[in-house]
This record gives C-alpha cells, sequence and structure tokens, in this order.
C-alpha cells in the first residue's frame, strides 16, 4: 500500500517526543487535523469516506479516528481524537494547537503552553511541507470551505459562536425515562470513552434530568461501535415546529 510521501518546498518543521505513546510527532500548523500513521496492524479496519488532501491536493485515505493521550513532557495531559491516514509521521495539527492554546517555538526547537508556562524541547528538521487538510484544492467552491473550515472540521471545535441563538425543544406532558440496562463489557468502555471525550470537548455535562432515553450501541463497518440515542418517545411529546419553506432549504 502506497504511503503518501512529500519531498517539495523545504521548510522547518518542529518535532517533538512524546513520552506516554513513546513516538515523535511533527507539529505542523499547516494540517487542519491530527494524524497517526496507518499501518499493517490495522489492516481489519475499513477505510472510512472521509478524505484528506496533501499540499499538492494528491488525496490522503482514512480509517477512522483514535483517541490519543499525549503528555509532550508540558506536565499535563492532552486527550484529542486523530484520524488514521496513509500518511508515514504522526501529526499534531492545528486543531490540537488552538484547542489547547500551545504555541510553536522553531527559534528556540520546542512547544510552549503559555498555560502552564512550561514549554517542551524538540528539533527543528528541514523536511517536505505536509500541509494536510481535508479541503480539496480543486472543491468548487474551496475558497468559500476554506474561509469557514472549522464547520467541515470532522471533530467538534471548542469554539464559541458568535451569535446569542439558543435552541430549546418544547415539550408536553410528563417526562419520558428509560430504564437502566446493563451493557456488556466492552461496550460499556467504549460509551465511556465516548461520554468523557464529548463532556471535555464541552459538546455535553452531567445532568440531574428527568428525562432520561435508551443507549444503543450501533456496530460500525470498520468493526468499532457509535453510542446512538433513541428518541422515538421524546419526538411523541415534542411540539412541532413549522416546516421550512422548500425555497429556501
Amino acid at each position: 500500500m502506497a504511503q503518501c510521501d512529500f519531498r517539495f518546498n523545504k521548510s522547518s518543521r518542529l518535532f517533538i517526543h512524546d513520552p506516554t505513546s513513546r513516538q515523535h510527532y511533527l507539529v505542523d500548523s499547516g494540517s487542519d487535523v491530527c494524524i497517526l500513521p496507518y499501518t499493517a496492524r490495522m489492516s481489519f479496519v475499513a477505510p472510512s469516506s472521509l478524505t484528506l488532501y496533501s499540499a499538492n491536493n494528491s488525496p490522503i485515505k482514512t480509517y477512522g479516528s483514535k483517541m490519543v493521550t499525549l503528555s509532550l513532557n508540558l506536565r499535563r495531559a492532552f486527550k484529542w481524537p486523530f484520524v488514521i491516514a496513509n500518511v508515514t509521521k504522526p501529526i499534531i495539527g492545528a486543531d490540537f494547537l488552538k484547542h489547547y492554546g500551545l504555541l510553536i517555538d522553531l527559534k528556540n526547537s520546542c512547544l510552549r503552553d503559555p498555560l502552564t508556562k512550561f514549554s517542551s524541547k524538540g528539533i527543528v528538521i528541514d523536511n517536505g511541507d505536509k500541509n494536510i487538510t481535508f479541503i480539496a484544492g480543486s472543491a468548487k467552491f474551496h475558497d468559500i470551505l476554506n474561509a469557514y473550515k472549522y464547520i467541515m472540521c470532522p471533530h467538534p471545535s471548542s469554539t464559541k459562536p458568535k451569535h446569542n441563538t439558543v435552541h430549546r425543544i418544547i415539550t408536553n406532558g410528563q417526562p419520558v425515562f428509560s430504564r437502566p440496562r446493563r451493557l456488556n463489557p466492552k461496550q460499556l468502555v467504549i460509551a465511556k470513552q465516548e461520554f468523557q471525550t464529548m463532556m471535555e470537548q464541552g459538546i455535553c455535562r452531567p445532568s440531574k434530568s428527568n428525562w432520561s432515553n435508551p443507549l444503543h450501541m450501533v456496530p460500525k463497518p470498520n468493526g468499532e461501535f457509535r453510542p446512538t440515542g433513541d428518541y422515538r418517545a421524546l419526538n411523541k411529546q415534542t411540539k412541532k415546529g413549522p416546516l421550512l419553506n422548500a425555497a429556501f432549504t
């Protein structure tokens, strides 16, 4: 299987060693997402629908994502989803750097953490331009998509919305609920990890609400599971809103 090799536009790149994973990561603010190399040990994982693109617009196959916890010698844990793709080196991208506020210091060959005031010493290597994006350079509306790429990002952004719109679900009757059901140990671990990740990213928070819906663990084609809510009971008690005019959809 071919690996993406980038050997053009030589430029300085920072590599940082992570003692937790025992790997050297290319720190690339020009890459939209964090990436792990696809290896022979992952041969059972099926390709996913997401396609990444190199700086020369070559497509890069992806194989899902994996939650990774790094320390980077910065004395705190950094947990983030990495896309698995056909690249030769693991990459820490702009999404990770922006979320945790880390700064690249090429002059001093280090990665700085303004929050803790610590820095992690690395090495700067003249390497090929490895900028990787999820928007093809040949896309019809490339300029527009590139200007709002946070909308297209495969992983949620922690950026606060620039509006005051609040969404509410108006219901009627008593709260619907579902009795707890025991998951098998493997699915329980996956569900807990998924909800922990969503809480860390600000997508959800613990609740003491009387409302509850069943949780289904839906198998993916690549063998993984996706936690999915069953909202049929809730939908029956939800006040129906006006349908949008077809001309505006």
